[in-house]
C-alpha cells in the first residue's frame, strides 16, 4: 500500500503550482491528457414583444384627411376618450391643425347638450371640463367630481374642495381688513359658487382668485402711494388718481364677475334640464324593463295583480335602466318567483281578512238590532257583549266559514247561524246565572235592600217598544252604592277600578276586553272555540263598603235604597282632612273620590259635604279655566244613551251600517229631543252612562281629587283671587298684597300656591 499512490494525491499532484509526488511505477514519458475544448456559446435573442395587431391598428397610418373625416362623426366625449388611447392619437388631435375638429364636433352637439364656451377659456380645455367625465381637474388628484362648479370653471372633488376653496366667512381673514374696505362687494371682485358643507349650501370663493386680487389691489396701492396698511375705518379717501385707479379696478372685476356668473347659471340651468330628460329617459327604461318582467311572471301562472305590485316594480332587480335579456331572465326568474309568491299568499291572506270581517260586521249589527229590539234599556248594561255570543258553537262555526257572498246572500247566512230565539236564551242564561254567582258572594252583614217594587218600577220609563227580556225587577236590590268590589282576575285592565253596585255585573274582562282590536277573534280563532266564562270574578271590600255608608249618610240618603245613580244626581261634593300634611291641600272630591281617599288618603271622620262658600270655589273656579266646558268631563265621553230606547241612531235609518248606541251626552239629549220630545232630559229617567265604563276615570280625568285649595290660603282669599284674575288683575300679585306681614311670604311658596291655586287637571296655565 505504501507503494502506491492515491487517487486523490495523483489528482492533486497534477493540478496547482506546488511540486509534485511522483510514484515509483510511474514512466518518466508520460504527459498529462489534453484540456478539453470549450464549447462555442450561442447568443440568445431577445423575445418578441410585439403584440398582434388589431383591425384598428391601421388608423395611425391612415392619411390626416381620411382620419379627420372619420373623427368628424364621434361626439366631444367619444374624441376625448380616443385622445387619450394612444401618444399618436394624442399628437394628432393635440396639434393645433386639429382646432377646427374640436370646434365641429362641439357645435354639432344636440342643442340640450351643448354648454356654450366661454371667451376666456380655451375651447379643449372646456370640452375636457363639460364633457370629460366626472374627475377632479386639480393636478396629481384622481379623486371623483360629478359637479362641475360654473362659478369657477371647475371639477373639484370633496378634498381638493377643502384645499383650494374658501367661504366668504373667512375672506376677511384671508384677504385683509385693509383690502376688504377697499371694496363694495366681493362677490363684484371675484367668481363665486354654491358649494354643499355641512348639510349647508355656502357661498365658497377660490383661495387664488382671492390672493391675486388682494395682490392686485396692493401693487395697485404701491403704485398711487396709498396708505393701504392702515387700519382706520374708513378707509382714506387718497388722491383723485387713486380713487380713479380703484374705480376702474372695481368695474373691471364687476364686469369680468356679471359675466361670468351669467354664463355659469345658462350652465347651471341646462345641466338641470339635462338631467331632468336624463331621469325621464332612465324611467322609461326601467318601466320598460318592468313590463317585460310583468308579462313573464303572469306566463308563469301569476295574477296581474300579484305581476305588477309595486313590490316587484321597486324590486332591486327588476328597477333598473337595462333591457331585460334572456340571461338576465335565468338569474333572476328564481328571485322573483319567490316575492311573487310572498305577494300573492299575503294578498289572498288580506282578501281572506276582509271577508272575515265582513262577517263580523254582519254577526255584530245582527246581535245589536237583537238585543235593541228584545232587551229593555234598563237590561242592556248586563247583556253579554257581541264578542262573547260569537262562542255560540252556531255563531262561531258561521265565523269561521271562508265563503265569497254578495251582500244579501251573506245576510241571509248571518241570520241563519244568528237565529233570536238562541240569541235571546243565551242572554237570559247568562243574566240569570251571572246575579245569582254575584248573590253567592255577597257579605252576609252588608245590609240587604228594602226598596219596595213601586220604587223599583220608577227607577226606569216605559221602553218605546214592549222588551222580550228585562231582569232589571230581578237585580234591581243588588244596585246598592255601598256594595263595593274589585275584579279578581289576574289581567283585568281595570284592576284597580272599584265597583259599585250592578257595575260588577256589567264588568266582563274574561269573555271580552275593550282593549282588544276589533281583529281580535280573526287573529286568534281558537278564542272562538273556547267555553263561555259565565262567572262573576270579584271581590268585596269592606273598607270601601264603609266609606261608602258613611258618604250616602252624608248625602242624606238611605243605604238601603240608594243606587250609585242616585248618588251621581246629588251632584254634590265632598271634602275632607288629609291624613299627613300633603302639598295638594284641602281636596274637594266627588262621591266615588271620596270613598277611595277615605280608604288610602284622607280620615273618615273628617269626610263631609261642602258648604256653599266651597261650592261657590269650585265654581268659580271652573268658570275662570273651564268656561263653557262641562262641569265634569265624563259628559264628553262617549258612553251615554237613551233610556227609552237604548241607542241614539234609529235602527230603521241605519241600513247596513253599525247602530249608534254610544254617544256624547249633549248628543243624546239632542236625540231625546228630537226623537222623544223631551226638552229637560234628565239622568236615569231618559238617559243612562254605560257602566261598563269607569265613571270615576270620566268625572275628572287623572288625580285623585276634583280640585284642590292650596295649603296657606284661605277661601275668601282664593275667591278673590280668582275674582281679580277675571277682571284681568295677577291673582299673584293679589295673594301677595293679602299676605299677613308686611314682608309678604316667600317667593318659591307663593309660586307653588299659585301653581296649586290656579291649575287643574286638563294642563292649564297662566302665564305672569
Amino acid at each position: 500500500m505504501s507503494g502506491r499512490a492515491t487517487r486523490s494525491r495523483t489528482k492533486a499532484s497534477s493540478v496547482g503550482g506546488a511540486p509534485s509526488v511522483i510514484s515509483a511505477n510511474t514512466e518518466p514519458d508520460m504527459q498529462p491528457p489534453p484540456a478539453k475544448r470549450l464549447k462555442a456559446q450561442r447568443a440568445k435573442k431577445p423575445a418578441q414583444t410585439t403584440r398582434k395587431k388589431g383591425r384598428l391598428s391601421v388608423l395611425p397610418t391612415l392619411p390626416l384627411d381620411v382620419l379627420y373625416e372619420i373623427f368628424g362623426h364621434l361626439g366631444p366625449t367619444d374624441l376625448l376618450h380616443l385622445a387619450r388611447t394612444t401618444k399618436s392619437f394624442r399628437t394628432v388631435l393635440m396639434s393645433r391643425q386639429s382646432a377646427f375638429l374640436w370646434k365641429e364636433v362641439h357645435e354639432a352637439v344636440d342643442e340640450i347638450d351643448k354648454f356654450p364656451c366661454p371667451e376666456e377659456m380655451s375651447l379643449l380645455k372646456w370640452i375636457n371640463l363639460v364633457y370629460g367625465g366626472p374627475y377632479c381637474d386639480e393636478r396629481g388628484c384622481s379623486g371623483r367630481a360629478n359637479k362641475v362648479l360654473w362659478g369657477f370653471y371647475r371639477r373639484l372633488c370633496k378634498s381638493c374642495q377643502g384645499k383650494l376653496l374658501i367661504s366668504g366667512e373667512d375672506v376677511w381673514g384671508s384677504l385683509g381688513a385693509e383690502v376688504m374696505m377697499l371694496l363694495d362687494n366681493l362677490s363684484d371682485s371675484v367668481p363665486r359658487d354654491m358649494v354643499t358643507r355641512g348639510g349647508r349650501h355656502r357661498i365658497m370663493y377660490l383661495r387664488s382668485d382671492i390672493k391675486a386680487l388682494g395682490e392686485e389691489v396692493r401693487a395697485l396701492a404701491r403704485d398711487f402711494d396709498y396708505p393701504i396698511h392702515t387700519t382706520e375705518y374708513p378707509a382714506p379717501d387718497g388722491t383723485p388718481q387713486w380713487q380713479a385707479a380703484l374705480a376702474a379696478l372695481k368695474a373691471r372685476r364687476k364686469k369680468m364677475c356679471d359675466a361670468r356668473h351669467t354664463h355659469a347659471e345658462q350652465c347651471a340651468e341646462r345641466e338641470e334640464i339635462k338631467a331632468v330628460l336624463r331621469g325621464d329617459e332612465l324611467d322609461e327604461l326601467k318601466d320598460a324593463r318592468f313590463l317585460e318582467v310583468k308579462q313573464r311572471l303572469i306566463a308563469m301562472g301569476f295574477d296581474a295583480v300579484d305581476a305588477g305590485s309595486y313590490v316587484i316594480r321597486t324590486h332591486k332587480e327588476v328597477r333598473q335602466a337595462k333591457p331585460l335579456t334572456d340571461r338576465v331572465w335565468t338569474r333572476i326568474s328564481p328571485i322573483l318567483r319567490a316575492e311573487a309568491e310572498r305577494i300573492r299568499d299575503e294578498r289572498l291572506q288580506r282578501e281572506r281578512r276582509l271577508r272575515q270581517a265582513v262577517r263580523f260586521g254582519f254577526a255584530r249589527r245582527r246581535y245589536e238590532r237583537i238585543t235593541l229590539d228584545s232587551i229593555a234599556p234598563s237590561t242592556i248594561n248586563f247583556a253579554p257583549k257581541a264578542e262573547v255570543s260569537f262562542k255560540l258553537p252556531r255563531i262561531a262555526t258561521y265565523l269561521r266559514e271562508d265563503v265569497d257572498r254578495l251582500s244579501s246572500e251573506e245576510q241571509e247566512a248571518c241570520a241563519a247561524a244568528f237565529t233570536e230565539a238562541d240569541v235571546l236564551a243565551f242572554i237570559n242564561d247568562w243574566i240569570s246565572r251571572r246575579q245569582t254567582g254575584l248573590r253567592e258572594i255577597l257579605p252576609e252583614d252588608w245590609p240587604r235592600s228594602t226598596a219596595t217594587h213601586e220604587e223599583i218600577g220608577k227607577h226606569w220609563p216605559t221602553p218605546t217598544v214592549v222588551p222580550t227580556i228585562d231582569h232589571y225587577s230581578e237585580v234591581a236590590d243588588l244596585d246598592l252604592a255601598v256594595y263595593a268590589f274589585k275584579c279578581t282576575v289576574p289581567t283585568c285592565p281595570h284592576g284597580e277600578r272599584v265597583f259599585y253596585g250592578l257595575d260588577i255585573l256589567a264588568h266582563d274582562c274574561v269573555n271580552y276586553a275593550a282593549d282588544r282590536h276589533p281583529g281580535y277573534y280573526m287573529d286568534d280563532y281558537e278564542a272562538l272555540s273556547q267555553p263561555i266564562d259565565f262567572a262573576v270574578h270579584a271581590l268585596p271590600l269592606q273598607e270601601h263598603h264603609t266609606a261608602a255608608s258613611r258618604v250616602v249618610q252624608l248625602l242624606e240618603l238611605v243605604p238601603t235604597k240608594a243606587r250609585p245613580l242616585d248618588l251621581d244626581k246629588a251632584d254634590e261634593f265632598l271634602t275632607a282632612e288629609p291624613r299627613e300634611l300633603d302639598t295638594t291641600g284641602q281636596p274637594f272630591l266627588t262621591w266615588r273620590q271620596a270613598v277611595v281617599a277615605s280608604v288610602s288618603w284622607c280620615k273618615l271622620d273628617t269626610v263631609r259635604v261642602v258648604d256653599e262658600r266651597e261650592k261657590s270655589y269650585i265654581d268659580e273656579h271652573h268658570t275662570t279655566f273651564r268656561d263653557g266646558d262641562s262641569l265634569h268631563p265624563v259628559e264628553d265621553d262617549h258612553d251615554w244613551t237613551c233610556a227609552r230606547c237604548a241607542h241614539v241612531a234609529d235602527p230603521a235609518g241605519m241600513a247596513d251600517s253599525e247602530v249608534v248606541r254610544w254617544a256624547t251626552l249633549h248628543d243624546v239629549r239632542a236625540h231625546i229631543s228630537l226623537v222623544h220630545g223631551i226638552a229637560n232630559a234628565e239622568e236615569g229617567q231618559h238617559y243612562f252612562y254605560d257602566r261598563y265604563r269607569d265613571r270615576m276615570a270620566g268625572e275628572c280625568g287623572e288625580g285623585d281629587a276634583f280640585l284642590s285649595l292650596p295649603h296657606g290660603v284661605d277661601l275668601d282669599t282664593a275667591l278673590s283671587a280668582l275674582d281679580a284674575y277675571g277682571g284681568g288683575v295677577s291673582p299673584f300679585d293679589l295673594l301677595q298684597s293679602m299676605w299677613p306681614g308686611a314682608l309678604g311670604p316667600p317667593a318659591f311658596l307663593l309660586a307653588s300656591m299659585m301653581a296649586d291655586l290656579l291649575s287643574d287637571d286638563s294642563d292649564d296655565f297662566m302665564d305672569f
